[in-house]
């Protein structure tokens, strides 16, 4: 019960993660890439120590309110993933500092997560950026890559005074 990584990625498993994880309390660490889940279960959101989350290359949709749970969490990967639906509540992630995406429906409930210093999105298809964008005032990097950005870029991107890496390529700005 004192496991602090757990390292699931390149696995044939399938479902839903088990309630049984949030036994493990400890845990710091959940790799779960390429693992072939396709939801998690609530109890994933009770791990309290988790500082790291990757989801990549699943098959998750959605991603439970109750994410706002994990306050310990410093790094969130959703990459290859299916069209991921984001909640609101990623703005109770106070010390999340890391979020890497691909494929989200909107970038609105990214805009709340104040901690932020480092995001990453990567979508196959047209991305509005938020005006709200300046509302992460702690962000350092900022990376939309290759996702046919519609519409121009919001001038609150300007208000992001710790920005120090604009990466745009590969999109259709006007």
């Amino acid at each position: 019960d004192h496991v602090y990584g757990l390292d699931l990625r390149n696995n044939n498993l399938s479902g839903v993660i088990p309630d049984d994880i949030s036994k493990l309390k400890f845990l710091r660490m959940l790799l779960l890439d390429d693992v072939g889940i396709t939801a998690t279960s609530d109890e994933i959101y009770n791990l309290p120590a988790l500082t790291m989350l990757d989801l990549d290359n699943t098959g998750i949709l959605k991603i439970s309110p109750k994410i706002n749970n994990l306050k310990s969490l410093v790094q969130l990967s959703l990459q290859n993933t299916r069209e991921v639906e984001l909640p609101s509540e990623l703005k109770g992630l106070t010390s999340l500092l890391h979020l890497n995406l691909k494929n989200i429906k909107s970038m609105e409930a990214i805009c709340d997560v104040k901690s932020l210093e480092w995001l990453s999105i990567y979508c196959e298809d047209n991305l509005c950026i938020s005006p709200n964008i300046g509302n992460i005032s702690s962000l350092k990097q900022l990376d939309i890559t290759d996702c046919n950005i519609v519409g121009e870029i919001p001038s609150s991107i300007g208000e992001l005074s710790n920005l120090k890496s604009l990466d745009l390529r590969f999109n259709t700005l006007e």
